[in-house]
């Protein structure tokens, strides 16, 4: 990420640019975990940081989500937490319905 110029923004602001961003299904890949479980974490915008979820329209009909550099380290730490007893795994991983 980038800090914008001060000048730009006012007296004293800095701001965090987004210069990229990850789609959920190379995450996954990334992280060598299943799409799926990716997907259902960052369908709530509870569970990484603010900014860290982006919205990207393909079209009027098409919204995807990505994540930040940021909001990948954020997801690798919150999987290897919950890790690390089968116990805790079994309290975390998203429950799917229907």
């Amino acid at each position: 990420m980038e800090l914008a110029s001060a000048r730009t923004l006012g007296t004293g602001s800095l701001m965090a640019t987004v210069r990229h961003v990850f789609m959920l299904d190379y995450v996954a890949e990334i992280l060598g975990e299943h799409p799926d479980l990716i997907h259902a974490i960052v369908s709530n915008n509870d569970n990484l940081t603010w900014g860290s979820i982006i919205s990207v329209s393909f079209g009027p009909d098409d919204m995807r989500s990505a994540i930040t550099d940021d909001g990948i380290d954020e997801l690798r730490a919150m999987i290897t937490e919950a890790r690390r007893s089968p116990e805790e795994w079994d309290s975390w991983t998203p429950r799917r319905t229907g």
